[in-house]
């Protein structure tokens, strides 16, 4: 069945012409690599695990519109007695780090939203994770800065459903690329072999519905932070929830907090960039921070 009506309202208001912001973003195209197919412009893990007879990404035509959707399936790897989850996000993977880098040009575009449609089927307790971060080039230091994150999880839809993950600012610079991470598993230390996730019509939008406050910004000390790291709750925020995602997509815990000081332990993290955001009970993110950990 056609879903197009709600999404192609988003893309007309969103302030970038109706254009298709994100390369393939309607899964329609897929490239056969001989054990497996990709869709273009993604990458998955199937050019990891596909020698050993298993693809956790597959071309499906249970799609939200079009002729294909991704199903990602969440897969045991015998060989190396773990779960991994299915995945897709643009750019390229990464074989030794198994993340994915890279990304696409923004073209001027200041998006404000991930939007897409899924459904889910987990086990156990498993949720899924649509995560989006834009950047922009720093001439001057050589490296590319984060401008903004979107950070979607749910647990089981069983129709094909409309997300949209409003994009935390971390700055205020205007970005120039992206990078989108989907999987069927938002820790991949948890993720559950056979957990189901489709995705079709993924792209980036200035729509996100009834437009809520900026998020305010959360102290953060010290920062670069070693063992522990420390958030600064204000009362005003209401927060009831803290989420702590690295930078590469990859979801570390979720804290309860209240007004006052959230310390958390991070001597075991990995050195790189992480985003805390405070959510209210209602699941709205009214706090966000970033920092980075150095050991």
């Amino acid at each position: 069945m056609k879903r197009l009506s709600t999404l192609l309202f988003l893309l007309l208001i969103a302030g970038t012409g109706g254009a298709q912001l994100v390369p393939n973003g309607t899964l329609e195209t897929w490239n056969n690599i001989i054990l497996y197919e990709d869709p273009a412009n993604w990458s998955s893990p199937n050019q990891l695990t596909a020698i050993l007879g298993i693809t956790t990404v597959t071309k499906s035509t249970d799609a939200s519109s079009g002729t294909y959707a991704a199903r990602l399936e969440g897969a045991f790897i015998d060989a190396f007695q773990l779960n991994v989850p299915g995945a897709i996000g643009t750019g390229q993977i990464d074989a030794t780090t198994q993340s994915f880098k890279g990304g696409f040009p923004l073209n001027g575009a200041s998006p404000a939203a991930l939007i897409g449609y899924y459904k889910y089927a987990p086990v156990g307790a498993d949720s899924c994770l649509m995560f989006s971060v834009l950047f922009r080039w720093d001439a001057v230091n050589n490296q590319r800065d984060t401008v903004a994150i979107a950070f979607y999880s749910t647990g089981a839809v069983t129709d094909y459903t409309l997300f949209s993950a409003p994009f935390v600012p971390l700055s205020g610079e205007t970005p120039d690329s992206a990078i989108i991470i989907i999987s069927t598993s938002k820790d991949i230390l948890t993720a559950q072999a056979g957990s189901t996730l489709y995705v079709d019509d993924i792209d980036l939008s200035g729509a996100v519905g009834v437009a809520d406050p900026a998020p305010s910004l959360v102290s953060v000390y010290p920062n670069p932070a070693d063992e522990s790291v420390t958030f600064s709750i204000s009362s005003a925020w209401n927060a009831a929830r803290a989420e702590v995602i690295r930078i590469d997509g990859s979801y570390m815990s979720s804290y309860a907090v209240s007004a006052g000081d959230l310390r958390i332990i991070t001597k075991q993290f990995q050195q790189g960039l992480y985003m805390c955001q405070l959510k209210d009970e209602s699941g709205r993110i009214v706090a966000a921070g970033r920092f980075t950990v150095s050991h």
